[in-house]
């Protein structure tokens, strides 16, 4: 067996995955705050409203809400210093906020080969 490309498409990637991608630009007006590109089009208020990674796209946690708008696994994190992706129905903090547009301009631009590179593991601000 070969060996995959780096800008090959992973197999662990979902099916769409280039959709989504373009999906997360559509839909944001001019002016909006830069964390919008980052939240799911529809927000279920009976889930928490935890926003997760998901691959860099951003989205709502799929957990019941258990402790007032939030999941026990957020609300633990939110006691214990604060939400790593904030809420979706507000900012991001900075430095994650960065981290989300590095993973979306990586899932969007053509690498060197004219490949457009998916599931690319986006870098910490440290290493940036």
């Amino acid at each position: 067996s070969r060996r995959q490309s780096r800008c090959e498409p992973r197999t662990s990637q979902p099916p769409g995955a280039r959709t989504l991608v373009f999906m997360a630009m559509d839909g944001v007006e001019d002016g909006a705050e830069p964390w919008e590109a980052f939240t799911p089009k529809t927000i279920s208020t009976s889930l928490c409203l935890g926003r997760t990674w998901n691959g860099g796209l951003g989205g709502q946690c799929s957990r019941q809400q258990v402790v007032g708008e939030l999941c026990k696994m957020h609300a633990r994190q939110a006691e214990a210093g604060g939400l790593t992706h904030g809420l979706v129905t507000g900012g991001i903090p900075d430095l994650k906020l960065k981290e989300f547009q590095r993973a979306l301009h990586r899932l969007t631009s053509p690498s060197r080969t004219g490949r457009l590179c998916i599931g690319d593991r986006p870098r910490s601000p440290e290493e940036v």
